[in-house]
Order: structure tokens, then sequence, then C-alpha cells
């Protein structure tokens, strides 16, 4: 009983830690994603290079679709270039990272490659995902794709 109520208080106190570090606008757009209590240094930022918010959210939202779901409807969208197997690759051999440090471990690794996926997304895609600013607007891209992939097979 008492170690569940440390527990608890353990993860109310990292919880309040986690809003007053990441209070800025990024964060809470994404905070979907953030579910899980990581590490972050500011300073470190500096030695990464700046990509954008909507940079970010796509590899948020694509790591989470490798650990939770699958990727056949990005693979799709990546035919020409073949980029989702090293993508996969190092998100796989970075798996225990948390979410935040491994979005900017791909950014820093892989962000050309992340761009070219978007880009081959927005070719051939019907929506402009250049405008995608969040993790969510993502994830509803995609169900809706997938929903209409599913109804032309069916």
């Amino acid at each position: 009983m008492a170690e569940e109520k440390d527990l608890q208080q353990e993860q109310e106190t990292t919880e309040e830690s986690v809003q007053e570090r990441f209070a800025d606008e990024f964060y809470n757009k994404n905070r979907a994603i953030f579910d899980r209590p990581f590490t972050y240094n500011v300073e470190e930022d500096t030695d990464y290079p700046d990509y954008s918010d909507k940079d970010k959210s796509f590899v948020l939202f694509y790591i989470d679709r490798l650990k939770n779901d699958n990727l056949e409807l990005l693979t799709y969208y990546d035919r020409p270039h073949h980029l989702t197997m090293d993508l996969n690759r190092f998100i796989i051999q970075n798996i225990n990272v948390p979410d935040y440090e491994l979005m900017r471990k791909c950014l820093f690794n892989q962000g050309d490659r992340f761009k070219m996926l978007i880009n081959d997304i927005a070719e051939k895609g019907n929506e402009d995902v250049h405008n995608f600013e969040t993790f969510e607007d993502w994830n509803n891209w995609y169900h809706k794709e997938r929903g209409l992939v599913h109804d032309s097979i069916s």
C-alpha cells in the first residue's frame, strides 16, 4: 500500500516537472505522444540541427507508428526511395531511448531521410502534409488514408 502511494507520488512529481520543463508550444501541441517520463537538457539542443516543429511532429508520429502499429501505409509512399528500412533500423537500434530523445537522435542522424519521406507523401497524397503541425495531424491523416485504402480493397 505504501509502495503504491510512493509510486503515485513519484509519478505526480515526474508529471509536474515535465510540465514545468516543457511548457513550450510544441510540447503542448504534441502532448499525446509524451506519455512516458523522459529527460531533456535544453542546453544540448544547441548541438543539434534546427528542425521545425512540423519535422519533429512527423518524427514523433513515425516512432509511434513503428512502436505501436504498423508502417504499411508509409511504406507505400516511400517506394521511390526505400527510406523506411533505414529509418526503422535506426529507431529499433535505439528503441530503449525515451521518445523525445529518440526524436532528437532521429533528426540529427536521419533528418534528411525523414524530410524526403514527407516530400514523397506530399507528392503522392491527397493532402498538403507540409501544413501538418502536430502529432495529432499526422495521426488523423494516417487513419483517414488507411480507411481509404481499406475501402478500395474491399
